[in-house]
């Protein structure tokens, strides 16, 4: 049975972006601010995946949002996204050995730079980038427009019901 032991240096919020082999695996934060994951395998190598995207991506991208729009009390209590939308894609591919060792460091994002090195190890490296995501973006804006459209309606419907 083979033992990876990876370092994530840089990293602000991993936990549920990162997936390896195909599952979720437990993180464990150190001192110095990093996130620290060890597996064991009976696998010749293992797939190492960082994704992030947003709600604005998807086919039922719109739905989802007026889910949201409705239970946060007409987006009063929404959590805010970022307004330039990264996505982070990075997929890499580990040989195992007994013991093996990584460390991932996170780069300064750029639209289109890499989004890791890997400083120590071997891995094979699959797709390696961050961007801003344009769709995201323009799907954010009519679904503002949506929502304002939205909200003024239903204020207007609730003056109309109060008045009779």
């Amino acid at each position: 049975m083979a033992k990876l032991t990876m370092e994530f240096i840089g990293f602000s919020d991993l936990e549920g972006h990162l997936t390896v082999g195909g599952g979720i695996p437990t993180l464990s934060r150190t001192k110095q601010n990093t996130y620290l994951c060890t597996i064991e395998s009976t696998e010749k190598s293992l797939e190492v995946v960082i994704h992030k995207s947003h709600r604005y991506t998807g086919r039922l991208w719109f739905f989802w949002n007026l889910l949201f729009f409705f239970i946060s009390i007409l987006g009063i209590f929404d959590v805010r996204p970022n307004k330039k939308f990264p996505v982070l894609d990075g997929r890499l591919r580990i040989p195992l050995e007994e013991d093996t060792s990584l460390l991932i460091r996170r780069l300064d994002f750029a639209d289109g730079a890499p989004l890791f090195a890997v400083e120590n190890g071997e891995a094979e490296v699959l797709s390696n980038l961050q961007y801003y995501d344009k769709e995201a973006r323009r799907r954010h804006k009519i679904f503002s427009r949506f929502k304002l459209i939205a909200t003024v309606l239903l204020v207007l419907l609730l003056i109309i019901i109060l008045a009779f």
